[in-house]
C-alpha cells in the first residue's frame, strides 16, 4: 500500500510546487478528495486483479 500511495503522489508533486504561490486553502476541498478517489481506486484494482493460485500450480 505504501508503493501505492506514492505512486499516486508523485505525479501530484509538479501540481502541487505549482500551487505553493497561490491561496490553496479554498483548493484543498477540491484535490483531497480527488486524491482520495484515486487513491482507493488503485487500491481496489490492485486487490482485485491479485493473481491466485491455481490449484495446477501445486
Amino acid at each position: 500500500m505504501l508503493w501505492i500511495a506514492l505512486y499516486t503522489t508523485l505525479p501530484f508533486q509538479s501540481v502541487i510546487n505549482l500551487l505553493v504561490g497561490y491561496n490553496i486553502e479554498s483548493l484543498s476541498y477540491l484535490i483531497l478528495p480527488i486524491y482520495m478517489v484515486t487513491l482507493s481506486l488503485l487500491s481496489y484494482k490492485v486487490l482485485k486483479f491479485k493473481p491466485q493460485k491455481n490449484k495446477q500450480d501445486k
